[in-house]
Protein backbone atom coordinates (compact mmCIF):
# COMPACT_ATOMS: atom_id res chain seq x y z
CA UNK A 1 0.00 0.00 0.00
CA UNK A 2 2.53 2.26 0.99
CA UNK A 3 4.35 1.69 -2.24
CA UNK A 4 1.62 2.24 -4.58
CA UNK A 5 0.61 5.60 -2.61
CA UNK A 6 4.76 7.04 -3.02
CA UNK A 7 4.40 5.76 -6.56
CA UNK A 8 1.32 7.46 -7.28
CA UNK A 9 2.60 10.79 -5.39
CA UNK A 10 6.02 10.15 -7.97
CA UNK A 11 3.83 10.69 -10.97
CA UNK A 12 2.06 13.53 -9.65
CA UNK A 13 5.00 15.29 -8.56
CA UNK A 14 6.47 14.84 -12.09
CA UNK A 15 3.25 15.42 -13.85
CA UNK A 16 2.97 18.81 -12.10
CA UNK A 17 7.02 19.76 -12.65
CA UNK A 18 5.61 19.15 -16.59
CA UNK A 19 2.92 21.32 -16.17
CA UNK A 20 5.47 24.58 -14.73
CA UNK A 21 7.63 23.72 -17.72
CA UNK A 22 5.19 24.02 -20.50
CA UNK A 23 3.29 26.84 -18.72
CA UNK A 24 5.85 28.82 -17.84
CA UNK A 25 9.03 27.01 -19.68
CA UNK A 26 9.50 29.15 -22.63
CA UNK A 27 8.08 32.33 -24.38
CA UNK A 28 4.12 32.61 -24.03
CA UNK A 29 2.22 31.08 -27.04
CA UNK A 30 1.22 34.63 -27.48
CA UNK A 31 3.99 36.73 -26.38
CA UNK A 32 6.24 34.89 -28.52
CA UNK A 33 4.47 36.85 -31.43
CA UNK A 34 5.41 40.55 -29.98
CA UNK A 35 9.56 39.09 -28.79
CA UNK A 36 12.17 37.12 -31.02
CA UNK A 37 15.74 35.86 -30.64
CA UNK A 38 18.92 36.92 -30.86
CA UNK A 39 21.86 34.18 -31.40
CA UNK A 40 25.44 33.78 -32.94
CA UNK A 41 29.14 33.30 -32.55
CA UNK A 42 31.84 35.43 -30.97
CA UNK A 43 35.13 34.90 -32.47
CA UNK A 44 38.56 36.18 -32.08
CA UNK A 45 41.00 37.71 -34.57
CA UNK A 46 42.64 33.97 -35.75
CA UNK A 47 38.44 32.42 -36.00
CA UNK A 48 38.44 31.11 -32.52
CA UNK A 49 35.41 31.10 -30.96
CA UNK A 50 35.76 33.42 -27.78
CA UNK A 51 34.54 32.18 -24.42
CA UNK A 52 33.04 34.11 -21.90
CA UNK A 53 31.93 36.93 -24.01
CA UNK A 54 29.43 39.72 -23.19
CA UNK A 55 27.03 40.27 -25.63
CA UNK A 56 24.17 43.20 -24.62
CA UNK A 57 21.58 45.26 -26.36
CA UNK A 58 22.77 48.99 -25.81
CA UNK A 59 20.62 50.82 -23.58
CA UNK A 60 18.79 47.81 -21.87
CA UNK A 61 19.61 45.40 -19.53
CA UNK A 62 19.45 42.45 -22.50
CA UNK A 63 22.32 40.83 -21.93
CA UNK A 64 24.46 37.24 -21.89
CA UNK A 65 27.95 35.61 -22.36
CA UNK A 66 28.61 33.09 -24.67
CA UNK A 67 29.80 29.78 -23.74
CA UNK A 68 32.78 27.10 -24.29
CA UNK A 69 32.30 27.21 -27.97
CA UNK A 70 31.92 31.05 -28.19
CA UNK A 71 28.08 30.45 -28.81
CA UNK A 72 25.40 32.98 -27.15
CA UNK A 73 21.33 33.84 -27.36
CA UNK A 74 19.27 36.59 -25.86
CA UNK A 75 15.80 35.33 -25.98
CA UNK A 76 12.90 37.57 -25.23
CA UNK A 77 13.32 40.37 -26.78
CA UNK A 78 10.87 42.79 -27.99
CA UNK A 79 10.22 43.46 -31.39
CA UNK A 80 12.28 45.91 -32.87
CA UNK A 81 15.74 47.60 -34.01
CA UNK A 82 18.44 47.72 -32.14
CA UNK A 83 22.55 48.19 -31.72
CA UNK A 84 23.78 44.51 -30.19
CA UNK A 85 27.58 44.98 -29.06
CA UNK A 86 30.26 41.95 -27.73
CA UNK A 87 33.07 42.87 -25.79
CA UNK A 88 36.09 40.32 -24.46
CA UNK A 89 38.88 41.47 -22.56
CA UNK A 90 42.23 42.16 -24.47
CA UNK A 91 40.10 42.23 -27.44
CA UNK A 92 38.72 44.89 -29.91
CA UNK A 93 34.88 45.29 -29.29
CA UNK A 94 32.27 45.34 -32.08
CA UNK A 95 28.98 46.35 -32.46
CA UNK A 96 26.43 45.79 -34.95
CA UNK A 97 23.47 47.71 -35.51
CA UNK A 98 20.04 48.27 -37.05
CA UNK A 99 19.37 44.82 -35.87
CA UNK A 100 15.87 44.24 -36.93
CA UNK A 101 14.24 41.58 -34.32
CA UNK A 102 11.00 40.40 -35.43
CA UNK A 103 8.23 38.78 -33.31
CA UNK A 104 8.78 34.76 -33.00
CA UNK A 105 11.57 34.86 -35.18
CA UNK A 106 14.93 33.94 -34.59
CA UNK A 107 17.76 36.57 -35.97
CA UNK A 108 21.62 35.26 -36.34
CA UNK A 109 24.33 37.75 -35.73
CA UNK A 110 28.04 36.80 -35.65
CA UNK A 111 31.05 38.60 -34.26
CA UNK A 112 34.42 39.34 -35.24
CA UNK A 113 36.59 40.41 -32.32
CA UNK A 114 39.28 42.66 -33.77
CA UNK A 115 42.87 42.16 -32.44
CA UNK A 116 44.50 43.91 -29.25
CA UNK A 117 42.12 46.54 -28.30
CA UNK A 118 43.03 50.67 -28.57
CA UNK A 119 40.90 53.26 -26.52
CA UNK A 120 37.69 53.81 -27.48
CA UNK A 121 38.05 51.26 -31.03
CA UNK A 122 34.76 49.79 -32.02
CA UNK A 123 34.74 47.78 -35.35
CA UNK A 124 31.06 48.63 -36.35
CA UNK A 125 28.83 47.05 -38.88
CA UNK A 126 25.30 47.28 -39.94
CA UNK A 127 23.26 43.83 -39.96
CA UNK A 128 21.76 42.29 -43.36
CA UNK A 129 18.36 41.26 -43.26
CA UNK A 130 17.85 37.85 -43.85
CA UNK A 131 15.89 36.70 -47.08
CA UNK A 132 14.32 33.76 -45.40
CA UNK A 133 13.92 34.28 -41.60
CA UNK A 134 14.53 31.77 -39.32
CA UNK A 135 11.42 29.94 -38.03
CA UNK A 136 9.63 30.95 -40.79
CA UNK A 137 6.83 27.75 -40.93
CA UNK A 138 3.92 29.74 -41.61
CA UNK A 139 2.57 32.00 -44.18
CA UNK A 140 3.24 35.40 -42.15
CA UNK A 141 4.05 38.68 -43.66
CA UNK A 142 6.06 41.44 -41.37
CA UNK A 143 5.84 44.82 -41.77
CA UNK A 144 8.21 46.88 -39.71
CA UNK A 145 7.59 50.88 -38.34
CA UNK A 146 10.30 51.81 -40.90
CA UNK A 147 8.19 50.66 -43.20
CA UNK A 148 5.10 51.79 -42.42
CA UNK A 149 6.53 55.45 -41.62
CA UNK A 150 7.68 55.14 -45.73
CA UNK A 151 4.15 54.07 -46.31
CA UNK A 152 1.25 56.86 -47.39
CA UNK A 153 -1.26 55.67 -44.95
CA UNK A 154 -3.30 56.54 -42.17
CA UNK A 155 -4.19 53.31 -41.29
CA UNK A 156 -2.80 50.54 -40.16
CA UNK A 157 -5.92 48.23 -41.42
CA UNK A 158 -4.51 49.79 -44.99
CA UNK A 159 -0.97 47.87 -44.05
CA UNK A 160 -2.94 44.53 -43.61
CA UNK A 161 -4.78 45.31 -46.87
CA UNK A 162 -1.38 45.33 -48.70
CA UNK A 163 -0.75 41.32 -47.89
CA UNK A 164 -1.06 39.26 -50.02
CA UNK A 165 -4.29 36.79 -48.92
CA UNK A 166 -5.89 39.81 -47.83
CA UNK A 167 -8.75 42.05 -49.37
CA UNK A 168 -11.36 44.27 -48.13
CA UNK A 169 -14.76 43.69 -47.28
CA UNK A 170 -18.27 45.61 -46.66
CA UNK A 171 -18.08 48.10 -43.91
CA UNK A 172 -14.16 48.91 -43.71
CA UNK A 173 -13.47 44.98 -42.57
CA UNK A 174 -10.92 42.59 -43.68
CA UNK A 175 -11.15 39.06 -45.28
CA UNK A 176 -8.26 36.85 -45.23
CA UNK A 177 -7.89 33.82 -47.15
CA UNK A 178 -11.76 34.57 -48.66
CA UNK A 179 -13.03 34.06 -44.59
CA UNK A 180 -16.06 35.92 -44.05
CA UNK A 181 -14.97 40.23 -42.17
CA UNK A 182 -13.95 39.67 -38.41
CA UNK A 183 -13.15 36.25 -39.00
CA UNK A 184 -9.07 36.95 -37.79
CA UNK A 185 -8.17 36.83 -34.39
CA UNK A 186 -6.93 40.45 -33.61
CA UNK A 187 -3.93 41.30 -31.15
CA UNK A 188 -2.44 44.08 -30.09
CA UNK A 189 0.92 43.94 -27.79
CA UNK A 190 0.15 40.21 -27.51
CA UNK A 191 -3.72 41.03 -26.36
CA UNK A 192 -6.57 39.75 -27.96
CA UNK A 193 -9.04 42.59 -29.16
CA UNK A 194 -11.99 40.65 -31.02
CA UNK A 195 -14.84 41.85 -29.10
CA UNK A 196 -17.25 39.29 -27.61
CA UNK A 197 -20.67 40.84 -29.20
CA UNK A 198 -19.12 41.51 -33.21
CA UNK A 199 -16.42 39.21 -33.41
CA UNK A 200 -14.19 42.56 -34.41
CA UNK A 201 -12.74 45.41 -33.43
CA UNK A 202 -13.24 48.97 -33.02
CA UNK A 203 -9.77 49.47 -31.75
CA UNK A 204 -7.06 51.05 -34.00
CA UNK A 205 -3.83 52.55 -33.29
CA UNK A 206 -2.04 55.48 -34.84
CA UNK A 207 0.58 54.40 -37.45
CA UNK A 208 3.22 56.30 -35.99
CA UNK A 209 2.74 53.91 -32.86
CA UNK A 210 3.24 51.02 -34.83
CA UNK A 211 6.51 49.01 -34.60
CA UNK A 212 5.23 46.08 -36.37
CA UNK A 213 2.30 44.65 -38.02
CA UNK A 214 2.63 40.50 -39.06
CA UNK A 215 -0.37 38.91 -40.55
CA UNK A 216 -0.31 35.33 -40.58
CA UNK A 217 -2.63 33.06 -43.53
CA UNK A 218 -1.71 29.61 -43.24
CA UNK A 219 -0.44 27.17 -40.83
CA UNK A 220 -1.72 28.21 -37.78
CA UNK A 221 -0.56 26.97 -34.51
CA UNK A 222 -3.22 25.64 -31.80
CA UNK A 223 -2.71 28.95 -29.83
CA UNK A 224 -4.69 30.62 -32.46
CA UNK A 225 -7.76 28.45 -32.49
CA UNK A 226 -9.94 30.78 -32.14
CA UNK A 227 -8.82 32.19 -35.56
CA UNK A 228 -10.69 30.76 -37.94
CA UNK A 229 -9.44 32.72 -41.50
CA UNK A 230 -6.10 34.31 -40.08
CA UNK A 231 -3.98 36.12 -37.90
CA UNK A 232 -2.91 39.95 -37.09
CA UNK A 233 -0.37 41.24 -34.86
CA UNK A 234 0.63 44.71 -33.91
CA UNK A 235 3.37 45.81 -31.70
CA UNK A 236 3.75 49.01 -30.58
CA UNK A 237 6.64 50.91 -30.12
CA UNK A 238 8.74 51.62 -27.36
CA UNK A 239 11.42 53.71 -26.27
CA UNK A 240 15.12 53.79 -26.91
CA UNK A 241 18.27 54.92 -25.32
CA UNK A 242 18.15 58.30 -26.68
CA UNK A 243 15.51 60.69 -27.18
CA UNK A 244 13.30 61.25 -30.18
CA UNK A 245 10.33 62.84 -31.83
CA UNK A 246 8.01 63.72 -34.71
CA UNK A 247 5.28 65.67 -35.67
CA UNK A 248 3.70 66.28 -38.90
CA UNK A 249 0.63 67.96 -40.90
CA UNK A 250 -1.25 66.91 -43.09
CA UNK A 251 -4.33 68.16 -45.71
CA UNK A 252 -6.55 67.92 -48.77
CA UNK A 253 -7.91 71.39 -48.83
CA UNK A 254 -6.13 72.78 -51.40
CA UNK A 255 -8.14 70.85 -53.93
CA UNK A 256 -10.95 73.13 -53.03
CA UNK A 257 -14.06 71.05 -54.24
CA UNK A 258 -12.39 67.90 -54.69
CA UNK A 259 -11.24 67.48 -51.66
CA UNK A 260 -12.80 65.81 -48.45
CA UNK A 261 -11.53 68.34 -46.32
CA UNK A 262 -9.05 66.23 -44.36
CA UNK A 263 -7.18 68.02 -41.47
CA UNK A 264 -4.55 65.40 -39.79
CA UNK A 265 -1.93 65.71 -37.12
CA UNK A 266 -0.16 63.05 -36.28
CA UNK A 267 2.91 63.37 -33.31
CA UNK A 268 5.51 60.83 -31.10
CA UNK A 269 8.08 61.39 -28.64
CA UNK A 270 10.26 58.66 -26.88
CA UNK A 271 13.51 57.97 -24.51
CA UNK A 272 14.68 57.07 -21.56
CA UNK A 273 13.51 58.63 -18.11
CA UNK A 274 15.80 56.91 -15.78
CA UNK A 275 18.44 53.93 -15.94
CA UNK A 276 16.75 51.03 -18.03
CA UNK A 277 13.07 52.60 -18.19
CA UNK A 278 11.84 54.03 -21.22
CA UNK A 279 8.61 55.71 -22.60
CA UNK A 280 6.85 56.55 -25.59
CA UNK A 281 3.58 58.55 -26.91
CA UNK A 282 1.88 59.07 -29.59
CA UNK A 283 -1.62 59.60 -31.78
CA UNK A 284 -2.96 61.20 -33.91
CA UNK A 285 -5.82 63.69 -34.79
CA UNK A 286 -7.99 63.48 -37.65
CA UNK A 287 -10.98 65.47 -38.74
CA UNK A 288 -12.92 65.66 -42.06
CA UNK A 289 -15.92 68.40 -42.98
CA UNK A 290 -17.49 66.09 -45.32
CA UNK A 291 -17.57 67.37 -49.25
CA UNK A 292 -19.14 66.71 -52.40
CA UNK A 293 -16.26 65.54 -54.96
CA UNK A 294 -18.14 66.45 -58.20
CA UNK A 295 -16.59 69.66 -60.29
CA UNK A 296 -18.87 72.58 -59.47
CA UNK A 297 -20.52 70.79 -56.78
CA UNK A 298 -20.14 74.23 -54.34
CA UNK A 299 -22.54 75.90 -56.82
CA UNK A 300 -24.99 73.35 -56.58
CA UNK A 301 -28.24 74.57 -54.18
CA UNK A 302 -29.54 71.99 -51.75
CA UNK A 303 -32.74 72.41 -49.90
CA UNK A 304 -33.68 71.06 -46.62
CA UNK A 305 -37.42 70.85 -44.88
CA UNK A 306 -37.67 74.24 -42.92
CA UNK A 307 -40.97 74.33 -41.72
CA UNK A 308 -44.65 74.99 -42.98
CA UNK A 309 -45.10 77.56 -46.08
CA UNK A 310 -48.86 76.98 -45.58
CA UNK A 311 -51.93 75.08 -45.89
CA UNK A 312 -54.44 74.56 -48.14
CA UNK A 313 -57.64 72.93 -48.28
CA UNK A 314 -57.73 70.03 -50.72
CA UNK A 315 -61.39 68.62 -51.88
CA UNK A 316 -62.46 64.89 -50.97
CA UNK A 317 -64.99 62.79 -52.72
CA UNK A 318 -68.40 63.83 -52.23
CA UNK A 319 -68.66 67.35 -49.64
CA UNK A 320 -65.34 66.83 -47.65
CA UNK A 321 -62.30 68.26 -47.82
CA UNK A 322 -58.60 68.18 -46.07
CA UNK A 323 -56.10 70.53 -45.05
CA UNK A 324 -53.06 69.89 -46.19
CA UNK A 325 -49.83 71.42 -45.19
CA UNK A 326 -47.37 72.94 -48.06
CA UNK A 327 -43.78 72.42 -46.78
CA UNK A 328 -41.42 75.60 -47.06
CA UNK A 329 -37.96 73.94 -48.42
CA UNK A 330 -34.67 76.17 -47.10
CA UNK A 331 -31.82 76.22 -49.20
CA UNK A 332 -28.31 75.53 -47.00
CA UNK A 333 -26.03 74.63 -49.92
CA UNK A 334 -24.91 76.09 -52.78
CA UNK A 335 -24.50 79.88 -53.32
CA UNK A 336 -26.50 82.26 -50.83
CA UNK A 337 -25.45 84.35 -48.21
CA UNK A 338 -25.68 81.63 -45.54
CA UNK A 339 -25.06 78.25 -47.27
CA UNK A 340 -22.42 75.65 -46.45
CA UNK A 341 -20.69 75.60 -50.13
CA UNK A 342 -19.41 72.60 -51.30
CA UNK A 343 -19.99 70.89 -48.13
CA UNK A 344 -22.51 68.08 -47.51
CA UNK A 345 -25.26 68.92 -45.23
CA UNK A 346 -24.16 68.19 -41.63
CA UNK A 347 -21.39 65.24 -42.44
CA UNK A 348 -18.16 65.73 -40.63
CA UNK A 349 -16.17 63.17 -38.48
CA UNK A 350 -13.48 63.32 -36.34
CA UNK A 351 -11.08 60.50 -35.47
CA UNK A 352 -8.43 60.95 -32.29
CA UNK A 353 -6.22 57.68 -31.50
CA UNK A 354 -3.31 57.88 -28.43
CA UNK A 355 -0.79 55.29 -27.47
CA UNK A 356 2.00 54.93 -24.25
CA UNK A 357 3.94 52.86 -23.55
CA UNK A 358 6.68 52.41 -20.60
CA UNK A 359 8.49 49.59 -20.71
CA UNK A 360 11.71 48.51 -18.04
CA UNK A 361 14.22 45.82 -18.31
CA UNK A 362 16.70 44.55 -15.50
CA UNK A 363 18.82 41.61 -14.73
CA UNK A 364 19.74 40.13 -17.68
CA UNK A 365 16.58 38.99 -19.85
CA UNK A 366 13.65 40.24 -17.28
CA UNK A 367 10.83 43.37 -18.20
CA UNK A 368 8.19 44.80 -17.73
CA UNK A 369 6.11 46.93 -20.08
CA UNK A 370 2.80 48.90 -19.55
CA UNK A 371 1.06 50.03 -22.64
CA UNK A 372 -2.24 52.39 -23.29
CA UNK A 373 -4.33 52.41 -26.37
CA UNK A 374 -7.32 54.35 -26.93
CA UNK A 375 -9.85 55.49 -29.67
CA UNK A 376 -12.21 57.64 -30.59
CA UNK A 377 -14.54 58.23 -33.38
CA UNK A 378 -17.40 60.13 -34.24
CA UNK A 379 -19.21 61.15 -36.80
CA UNK A 380 -22.29 63.40 -37.78
CA UNK A 381 -24.98 62.10 -40.17
CA UNK A 382 -28.32 62.11 -41.04
CA UNK A 383 -31.02 62.79 -43.79
CA UNK A 384 -30.92 66.28 -45.50
CA UNK A 385 -34.48 66.33 -45.64
CA UNK A 386 -34.93 65.91 -42.09
CA UNK A 387 -36.47 68.81 -39.61
CA UNK A 388 -35.34 67.24 -36.37
CA UNK A 389 -31.52 66.59 -35.25
CA UNK A 390 -29.40 64.66 -37.41
CA UNK A 391 -28.13 61.48 -36.06
CA UNK A 392 -24.41 60.80 -34.60
CA UNK A 393 -22.42 58.15 -33.86
CA UNK A 394 -19.40 57.78 -31.13
CA UNK A 395 -16.91 54.87 -30.94
CA UNK A 396 -14.58 54.69 -27.18
CA UNK A 397 -12.10 51.82 -27.58
CA UNK A 398 -9.66 51.37 -25.36
CA UNK A 399 -6.97 48.69 -24.16
CA UNK A 400 -4.52 48.58 -21.42
CA UNK A 401 -1.97 45.71 -21.26
CA UNK A 402 0.34 44.78 -18.73
CA UNK A 403 3.37 42.54 -19.62
CA UNK A 404 6.09 40.75 -17.42
CA UNK A 405 9.08 38.01 -18.68
CA UNK A 406 10.74 36.63 -15.57
CA UNK A 407 14.06 35.07 -16.41
CA UNK A 408 14.29 32.42 -13.76
CA UNK A 409 17.44 30.23 -14.72
CA UNK A 410 19.67 30.50 -17.60
CA UNK A 411 22.15 28.42 -18.91
CA UNK A 412 24.64 28.20 -21.83
CA UNK A 413 22.14 26.68 -24.43
CA UNK A 414 18.92 27.04 -22.91
CA UNK A 415 17.05 29.28 -20.37
CA UNK A 416 14.22 28.80 -18.05
CA UNK A 417 11.46 31.81 -17.56
CA UNK A 418 7.89 32.70 -17.51
CA UNK A 419 5.72 35.68 -19.79
CA UNK A 420 2.58 36.85 -18.02
CA UNK A 421 0.31 38.83 -20.15
CA UNK A 422 -2.56 40.99 -18.62
CA UNK A 423 -5.29 42.83 -20.55
CA UNK A 424 -8.17 45.04 -19.91
CA UNK A 425 -10.37 45.96 -22.89
CA UNK A 426 -13.16 48.70 -23.50
CA UNK A 427 -15.39 49.16 -26.12
CA UNK A 428 -18.54 51.41 -26.07
CA UNK A 429 -20.54 52.60 -29.02
CA UNK A 430 -23.56 55.58 -29.23
CA UNK A 431 -25.68 55.67 -32.21
CA UNK A 432 -28.95 58.16 -32.04
CA UNK A 433 -30.27 61.16 -32.36
CA UNK A 434 -28.54 64.63 -30.74
CA UNK A 435 -28.96 67.76 -29.29
CA UNK A 436 -30.69 70.56 -31.60
CA UNK A 437 -29.55 72.99 -30.43
CA UNK A 438 -25.95 71.26 -30.53
CA UNK A 439 -26.26 70.16 -33.87
CA UNK A 440 -26.70 73.63 -35.05
CA UNK A 441 -23.79 75.04 -33.36
CA UNK A 442 -21.44 72.20 -34.74
CA UNK A 443 -22.40 72.52 -38.43
CA UNK A 444 -19.33 73.17 -39.79
CA UNK A 445 -16.28 73.03 -37.34
CA UNK A 446 -13.22 73.92 -37.92
CA UNK A 447 -10.86 71.94 -39.88
CA UNK A 448 -13.41 69.17 -39.48
CA UNK A 449 -12.42 68.69 -35.77
CA UNK A 450 -14.75 68.31 -32.73
CA UNK A 451 -13.16 67.08 -29.10
CA UNK A 452 -16.19 67.48 -27.07
CA UNK A 453 -18.73 64.19 -26.86
CA UNK A 454 -21.70 64.43 -29.21
CA UNK A 455 -24.64 64.97 -26.68
CA UNK A 456 -26.89 62.44 -27.49
CA UNK A 457 -31.13 63.04 -26.57
CA UNK A 458 -31.03 59.54 -25.59
CA UNK A 459 -27.85 59.16 -23.27
CA UNK A 460 -26.65 56.19 -21.68
CA UNK A 461 -27.13 57.13 -18.32
CA UNK A 462 -30.79 57.02 -18.29
CA UNK A 463 -33.83 56.99 -21.02
CA UNK A 464 -37.41 55.75 -20.81
CA UNK A 465 -39.62 54.29 -23.90
CA UNK A 466 -43.11 53.41 -24.98
CA UNK A 467 -43.19 49.82 -24.19
CA UNK A 468 -46.25 49.69 -27.12
CA UNK A 469 -49.12 48.86 -24.46
CA UNK A 470 -49.25 52.90 -22.75
CA UNK A 471 -46.86 51.60 -20.20
CA UNK A 472 -43.22 53.46 -19.61
CA UNK A 473 -40.26 51.83 -18.39
CA UNK A 474 -37.06 53.53 -17.13
CA UNK A 475 -33.82 52.11 -16.76
CA UNK A 476 -30.55 53.64 -15.27
CA UNK A 477 -27.14 52.40 -16.46
CA UNK A 478 -23.85 53.28 -15.22
CA UNK A 479 -22.05 52.04 -18.16
CA UNK A 480 -22.56 52.42 -22.00
CA UNK A 481 -24.62 50.89 -23.76
CA UNK A 482 -25.16 49.82 -27.57
CA UNK A 483 -28.52 51.88 -28.79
Amino acid sequence: MTGKFGLTLGRLAKGLVAIFVLSFGSTGLVAQETAGKIQGTVLDPNGQPVAGASVFIVGSSLATQTDANGFYFLNNVPSGSYSVRAQFIGLQPARVDNVRVSGGQTLTVAFDLGGVVTLNAVNVTVAETPIVPRDQVRSRSIVTGSDVDDLPVSDPNAIVLLQPGVVAARNGNISIRGGRANEAAVFIDGAPVRSTRTAGTNLNVATNAVEEVAVTTGAMGAEFGDAQSGVISFVTRAGGPSFAGSLSYETDEIAGDRSFGLNRFEGSLSGPIVGNLTFFVGGSLAGTTGADLRPGAGAIPTYALGGVDKTITVPRSGQDSAEVDVPLFTQFGGECADCEGRRRHNAWSTNSRASGKLQFTYGSGSRMSLSAHVDRDQNLFGDAFGTESLGGNRTNSGLYVFNWVQQVFRGSTSELSFDVNLSYQTDFVNTGQIDRAWDLDNRDPKLGIVLEDIPFILNEDQFSFDTGAGAVTELNSDDDWDQ
